[in-house]
């Protein structure tokens, strides 16, 4: 790609300066990766749990459908895995995420190039194929369209994600600025399929999906990670709609509280770093080349590793027989499965920083650091479902308060977008709960509390 690499084992490590804080135990991270992160802190303001999102994100969907973790006998797991960044506008969400992700967005440009040489070469060669079929000529075999490379989505429908992702079975991760631009376009065609179709890919199931236009996209075990920013209010949110299906306990949150306005830092970011990270990436993507379903890697924990994370797990079945909270349990049970994911991140994180060209199996060094860096989810997640939601239900009062006494869908929503008050589906929610509103028939509503 043209740059300058750092070496692996070269550690350049800056202080962070005095009176920085954060709250992600960056220890969990190797020596090389810790001093990344200091970097950005220092010299860009770059908030330490927000590159900290990205690092774990970009190695999880590195790694995809290439290897499995062999938890006990009968219970394997990818590193699959959805990251939500939480804070109030202009706390540079956006920024982390791109320069941590560049490495990948490189590679997928030059994909993009090589899709469209082939595309354009594929169009001549189905034109010609056609024309000698016209002059009933020789036509040997239909050209085959190819396929585009990618593991990056934005903006997609629920077919073609399915199509997408049946064409590159290795993983892909839905990277978006804002996460509502995920969750707010859930349900649009029947509620409650794509709650279901996240929850499936989070939990590593397979992907079998049909549709008239498109046909059958199949995938043996799906790999779809999420990662994106939100503000609090829009927060609290999903929180509502994602409770009861389960979908938010699955999902890792990063909600520093401490973020403050920043002066701009008066050095230059170190090239070295930069450097060193387009380096870690690379040997990362080496390393999960993936070749077929039938060649998939299976790892498992060293012998004194299986124990530690046993003892954590008593401890944390403790905790949930005491806690009264709802939140805490159901989280709790989720963290067992999650644990073993970010185990899987930070083993591939620590193999490449050490200079080896796989994984290998999961170290005691690392099951004790994926015992921190889970504990830390496990406080954040405490943190997030104590987000007020009184900013969502003033909002639908508000709402309400504006529509007519006689309104269809269209001014209902509308209502709601012009006054900023939620996103469109939101609106269908409130239609579908609010008892002080009728519906009369299709799309035609009316107050009965005036």
């Amino acid at each position: 790609m043209g740059r300058i690499i750092a070496d692996l084992n070269d550690v350049m490590w800056s202080d962070l300066p005095e009176g920085k804080k954060f709250e992600f135990p960056v220890e969990v991270f190797p020596m090389q990766i810790q001093s990344i992160i200091t970097d950005y802190n220092k010299y860009l303001n770059y908030p330490v749990e927000f590159t900290s999102a990205a690092i774990l994100a970009v190695t999880c969907v590195t790694i995809g459908n290439t290897t499995e973790l062999k938890v006990i006998t009968g219970w394997k797991t990818t590193a699959v895995m959805a990251f939500i960044i939480i804070a109030d506008r202009g706390n540079s969400k956006s920024h982390p995420l791109n320069s941590i992700f560049q490495p990948l967005f490189e590679k997928e440009k030059v994909w993009i190039n090589e899709y469209n040489l082939k595309l354009e070469q594929y169009l001549n060669d189905l034109e010609d194929h056609r024309e000698a079929k016209r002059k009933k000529q020789e036509t040997g075999e239909k050209p085959i369209k190819p396929i585009s490379k990618r593991i990056t989505m934005q903006t997609f429908t629920r077919e073609a994600l399915a199509v997408v992702h049946s064409q590159n079975p290795h993983g892909l991760i839905v990277y978006v600025d804002e996460v509502k631009q995920w969750f707010g376009t859930f349900n649009q065609y029947t509620k409650g399929a794509d709650d279901s179709m996240w929850i499936n890919f989070l939990n590593g199931g397979h992907l079998n999906n049909d549709t008239i236009n498109r046909g059958n996209s199949f995938v043996p075990k799906g790999f779809v990670s999420v990662i994106g920013g939100i503000q609090p209010p829009e927060f609290a949110s999903f929180i509502k709609e994602n409770t009861a299906s389960g979908l938010f306990d699955r999902i890792l949150y990063f909600y520093p509280k401490y973020l403050e306005y920043d002066l701009w830092p008066t050095e230059e970011m170190p090239q070295h770093s930069i450097d060193q990270w387009w380096h870690i990436y690379q040997s990362l993507f080496d390393m999960f080349e993936f070749t077929g379903f039938e060649n998939v890697e299976t790892i498992k924990y060293e012998k004194d590793a299986w124990p530690v994370l046993v003892e954590w797990q008593r401890r944390l079945k403790a905790k949930h027989d005491e806690s009264p909270s709802v939140a805490f349990k159901a989280h709790a049970k989720k963290a067992e499965t999650n644990i073993h994911r970010l185990a899987m991140i930070l083993q591939a994180l620590h193999s490449v920083c050490n200079g080896k060209t796989r994984i290998g199996n999961i170290t005691v060094e690392v099951a004790e650091k994926a015992i921190i860096a889970q504990n830390y989810f496990i406080q954040e997640v405490m943190k997030t479902s104590q987000i007020s939601r009184k900013n969502s239900e003033s909002n639908r009062d508000k709402w309400f308060k504006n529509l007519p006494d006689n309104f269809n869908t269209k001014q209902a929503v509308d209502i709601a977008l012009e006054n900023k008050l939620c996103h469109e589906r939101t609106v269908f929610n409130w239609l579908e709960k609010d008892e002080r509103i009728l519906k009369e028939s299709s799309n035609n509503y009316k107050k009965i509390v005036k």
